[in-house]
């Protein structure tokens, strides 16, 4: 046996699914064997398992053991030379395995490997090569100099910047998403230490594999697409004190007790330096507005007073000392509490609740002022300026500060809405809402029945798009729109959206870039579509013109959904696709030799491509088909086949070209959203 595959899962299913697919592609030509320990999930995993991949070696742990007991218990029952430990949400490319075996058995020295490896997004992630976190890149880690300078061979030795992401180096740490040891290794230095419930083993074990003599090296010349941050939010508190006790357990194992010392200490800090910083940033956050409120007012009266002293009366210090001392003070903080009961701090704050706070607080100030007994009123000149002072400076200043976005505010404009639904409902909807403090506009009212035969193309989670126009009705007298026409900005696609189907997901957004992959990224990403489509028809479905979303699809919107799951995105109908991919040939003999998993097939006259299927292997294809010379629905047909069935036929008969999706779209222009 020359390779194990060890996944540990914990709830994670699609991830799962998606990994496992990739593995038993890459693992073809190896001799291989995959194993899945899965530490008590609740979402589906282990049946999965047992369903789609009968050939996997299945343990399905009572309880969560811990990445490290976990992976433990597939390596003792391991036969392959070389173990690869895989996270499940990772894919794999089709060559990974055969370039890292063949690195394995060119290069004796090798202990430990680890690829390059890439976000969902396409992005390289800097964990794919790191250096040792010894207490003094821990201490430029920590302070940011690391940050800094990435690059830096000093500075930048956590993620080992100063190193080629594009080169093949040798490394210090490897990552536990894909580590791929050497079998002879393990049994040498010992299993991954059970210490280690989550986080900080893969450090562990690379470090004891460069101390027994063996070398841990970084190959970029395979990539995985590695969806970090499914399992646990690293940005979350408990995340920073479990990562923080496994590098504790590391610096006691491996460092001298002066360095676990230092190093925990350092650890220590940056946990307290963190939350430190939160509270600050929390603190800040609210505290900002009162305290340039206080300041401006302060500023303000105290320039006035001085003014009003030499200028005026012509006499220095003529009003008491009380005055500055008390007197001022606590007219200012009059002014901030009435500010706070009228929401002036609320975020975002709305710019009726400044004015009635000024103009409030200014009352109250001068009703104190006059119930004052005489002897204690210092200066009517003072009050009224104060008074014409707060009225300008608060709504100025806080008016600049929404003008440089530095601080929002919301105009006293209503809010616009459309309510979805029967007319006793909106007229139920619309009096909650106008209770609250929302003073909303009801604009108009959508009907959500489903009266229309018109065809409209199905809005998606997560397009963004410019509204062109409104489609509206006149239906009891009641304004209703019923479509909206929209540009995709994705795809350029001129559509129709049903309203209702719209409503609930739509918000604004200012600008709208698009996303790119090389060819190598987006074929790294055939597995996982194939994948996504081969899900979508297991999924009881039909056919339907229009459908982008699912279950039901038509021919393009399954393709170009499909690409889309892994973030490339190509036109919306077949004629488009078809444009856009890179030809291989109209010869279905030559086809047979060129045709590669994720190319699309094309279908139609000589005039015009119709249809659109994607080829999966050999031939076959996946393609959502109509009632007429149809599935009524995703299925899969044989475009080589020498005596195929009728639905296959036809297809044959109407077989135009192939292509092969090498870019992403493109969009015309960088647009305003």
């Amino acid at each position: 046996m020359k390779l194990s595959v060890v996944i540990v899962n914990y709830n994670v299913q699609y991830f799962l699914e998606n990994c496992l697919n990739s593995v038993e592609k890459a693992a073809k030509g190896i001799s291989c064997e995959i194993f899945v320990v899965d530490n008590n999930s609740v979402d589906g995993s282990v049946e999965m398992v047992r369903e789609k991949f009968p050939s996997v070696h299945l343990i399905a742990n009572k309880e969560n053991l811990g990445f490290s007991k976990a992976n433990n218990q597939a390596i003792r029952q391991a036969k392959g030379e070389y173990i690869l430990l895989l996270n499940p949400d990772t894919v794999v490319e089709e060559n990974t395995f055969k370039t890292c075996v063949d690195f394995f058995d060119k290069h004796t020295d090798a202990g430990g490997l680890g690829v390059k490896m890439l976000d969902g997004k396409g992005k390289f992630l800097p964990e794919s090569k790191r250096g040792l976190p010894t207490p003094s890149v821990a201490f430029y880690k920590i302070f940011g100099l690391a940050q800094l300078f990435p690059k830096s061979k000093r500075f930048g030795q956590y993620h080992l910047g100063h190193l080629s992401k594009n080169k093949n180096h040798e490394v210090e740490i490897l990552s536990g998403a894909f580590m791929m040891i050497r079998k002879s290794v393990l049994d040498q230095i010992g299993l991954l230490d059970e210490n280690f419930f989550m986080y900080g083993e893969d450090i562990d074990l690379s470090y004891r594999i460069t101390q027994a003599g063996y070398k841990n090296y970084y190959l970029a010349d395979t990539s995985i697409i590695h969806y970090k941050g499914e399992s646990t939010k690293k940005s979350s508190i408990n995340y920073v004190f479990v990562f923080y006790k496994a590098m504790a357990i590391f610096a006691r194992k491996h460092f001298s007790a002066k360095n676990a010392k230092l190093f925990s200490f350092l650890i220590h800090l940056a946990i307290y330096l963190r939350a430190s910083l939160a509270v600050m940033s929390r603190t800040l956050k609210h505290a900002i507005l009162p305290i340039l409120d206080a300041a401006f007012l302060l500023i303000g009266t105290f320039w006035f007073t001085n003014y009003y002293e030499t200028e005026v009366k012509q006499t220095p210090n003529y009003y008491p000392e009380e005055v500055d001392l008390y007197g001022i003070p606590m007219m200012v903080v009059i002014y901030l509490l009435v500010f706070l009961l009228n929401g002036a701090y609320q975020i975002p704050t709305k710019f009726n609740r400044i004015i009635r706070g000024a103009f409030s607080a200014s009352l109250i100030v001068l009703i104190i002022y006059a119930l004052l007994d005489e002897g204690l009123r210092f200066s009517r000149a003072i009050i009224l300026f104060s008074v014409l002072w707060s009225l300008f400076i608060i709504p100025a200043y806080r008016f600049i500060l929404h003008l440089a976005h530095f601080r929002s505010f919301e105009k006293n404009i209503k809010s616009r809405l459309a309510i979805v639904g029967s007319e006793s409902e909106v007229k139920r909807i619309s009096k909650l809402i106008k209770d609250t403090i929302l003073e909303p506009e009801i604009i108009c009212y959508i009907n959500s029945s489903e009266d229309s035969d018109e065809l409209v193309t199905q809005a998606s989670i997560g397009r963004s798009f410019q509204v062109i126009d409104c489609f509206k009705s006149n239906r009891k007298k009641k304004e209703i729109i019923d479509r909206v026409k929209v540009r995709l900005l994705e795809d350029d696609y001129i559509c129709w959206f049903r309203f209702s189907e719209l409503i609930y997901q739509a918000s604004k957004i200012e600008t709208w870039e698009s996303e790119f992959f090389t060819e190598e990224q987006i074929i790294s990403r055939i597995p996982a579509i194939l994948s996504w489509t081969m899900a979508a028809r297991k999924i009881r479905n039909k056919y339907l013109w229009g459908g982008t979303i699912g279950p039901n699809f038509d021919c393009s919107g399954l393709v170009q959904s499909a690409f889309a799951s892994s973030g490339v995105w190509i036109p919306r109908d077949a004629y488009q696709q078809e444009k856009f991919c890179k030809n291989i040939s109209l010869d279905v003999k030559t086809l047979a030799m060129e045709l590669k998993p994720g190319d699309l097939l094309f279908f139609g006259s000589l005039e015009k491509c119709t249809h659109v299927g994607l080829h999966i292997e050999n031939g076959f294809y996946i393609h959502s088909s109509g009632v007429t010379d149809g599935h009524n629905g995703i299925e899969i047909d044989d475009l080589f086949q020498t005596n195929p069935g009728k639905i296959s036929s036809f297809y044959r008969s109407k077989f135009r070209s192939a292509g092969r999706v090498i870019s992403c779209y493109e969009s015309e222009n960088s647009r305003e959203v």
